[in-house]
């Protein structure tokens, strides 16, 4: 039986990069698949919202 180790930072600090990088990492496609958690996709999803609700990224 293996056994599987889950630790906490299994994540690599997605909430370092800031909403900019973190849409460009994403929209080129170098956002490591390790860092798409569903958090980030609502994150991602939210900025994309307010960005064409508001014309920016803040």
């Amino acid at each position: 039986m293996k056994t599987i180790h889950i630790t906490k930072n299994k994540m690599e600090k997605y909430y370092q990069l800031s909403n900019e990088e973190l849409n460009k990492q994403f929209s080129d496609c170098t956002l490591k698949p390790k860092l798409f958690s569903h958090k980030v996709h609502l994150r991602l999803t939210g900025k994309e919202i307010t960005l064409n609700n508001t014309g920016n990224l803040n």
